[in-house]
């Protein structure tokens, strides 16, 4: 079975070549098919874009603005996914970053993956943990946490780069009261798949591709996966057709066909209309076009997101604010 049409034999590729990249819907063509057959799968594998979205500025404490990716203007959720904020890149210099007092959360997963630079975890379990550049950072809030970020202010003393992503991930309403959990994901232990001497790379953090299963231990089928692709790469990732899918821009952009693209920033939903979904990269790119791909099976089930708890209706939210305040999601003493 081909996956990836960068990993075909040129010559075998003579059959799609009728076939422009940004229409392409499959890349399991095999070279002893027919046109007719090849056309077959063209039409019905491939997802199509459904939108783009364009992040918003937002200030979330004193000392820290992010790019807020989702929710977005017309899109609300793209269920599980409940929020993303896209931190830097952005130059730090001593002293400078941000830290995030103590705060609770309840009812979802908080997803840190850090790109490049360094974070600090305190946690109510009593976690404490150092993340670094390529590090992640998945942790179940579930029935209750609270937690604390240092995102260099306090740990740093020389001039770094910061960049890194968090989302919300949520959880059915039948495990918004499992036991909160910490998983740290250090880069070295996430599985990466390399071809073209470099020219494409895939951390494989949550789910699976090309028979690599990513580290993170998620309550529903999630795909997480951090791309990095050079210019005029062509990658094709098989999804299950069921699983909501969005592509996030951090850095670069990325070919959206008939002359379109997606720039740094901007996030790609597609529609569920296939199984597969196939990225190219501009061949005039001077520089590594950088992308998360995300894609989960919808839950299905209301959403009431109100501070920093996600749960299915306000009463839920009253109740995880008169927890937190009772003492209930636990303190950090160390």
């Amino acid at each position: 079975m081909v996956k990836y049409l960068n990993r075909m034999d040129r010559s075998k590729f003579v059959k799609l070549i009728t076939f422009s990249i940004p229409t392409i819907k499959s890349t399991f063509a095999l070279a002893d098919e027919g046109p007719e057959a090849v056309n077959d799968r063209v039409a019905t594998t491939l997802r199509t874009v459904r939108k783009v979205l364009n992040s918003s500025t937002q200030k979330v404490s004193a000392e820290l603005t992010v790019r807020r990716a989702l929710p977005a203007s017309g899109q609300r959720v793209v269920d599980p996914f409940v929020l993303m904020d896209i931190m830097g890149p952005v130059d730090m210099q001593p002293g400078e970053g941000a830290f995030v007092p103590p705060h609770p959360h309840r009812g979802f997963e908080p997803v840190t993956i850090l790109f490049e630079g360094s974070a600090e975890h305190k946690d109510s379990l009593g976690n404490h943990a150092r993340l670094d550049s390529g590090d992640v950072q998945w942790m179940t809030a579930g029935a209750g946490i609270v937690h604390s970020e240092d995102m260099g202010k306090n740990f740093v003393s020389k001039v770094r780069r910061f960049h890194g992503i968090q989302l919300w991930v949520n959880l059915p309403k039948a495990h918004k009261d499992a036991a909160p959990g910490y998983q740290n994901i250090s880069a070295k232990d996430i599985p990466v798949y390399e071809e073209e001497n470099g020219k494409i790379k895939v951390r494989v953090i949550a789910g699976e591709f090309c028979d690599l299963k990513g580290p993170a231990k998620t309550f529903t089928p999630i795909t997480a996966l951090h791309l990095k692709l050079g210019p005029g790469a062509v990658l094709s990732v098989p999804l299950p057709g069921d699983h909501n899918a969005l592509v996030q821009v951090l850095q670069n952009d990325m070919n959206l066909g008939e002359g379109k693209r997606a720039k740094q920033g901007q996030m790609v939903l597609y529609n569920n209309d296939g199984e597969h979904i196939l990225i190219t990269t501009p061949e005039e790119n001077t520089t590594d076009t950088d992308l998360l791909l995300l894609a989960g099976k919808p839950i299905n089930e209301p959403i009431y997101a109100y501070g920093p708890f996600v749960m299915t209706n306000k009463a839920e939210i009253k109740k995880a604010y008169a927890d937190y305040q009772a003492g209930k999601m636990g303190k950090i003493d160390f």
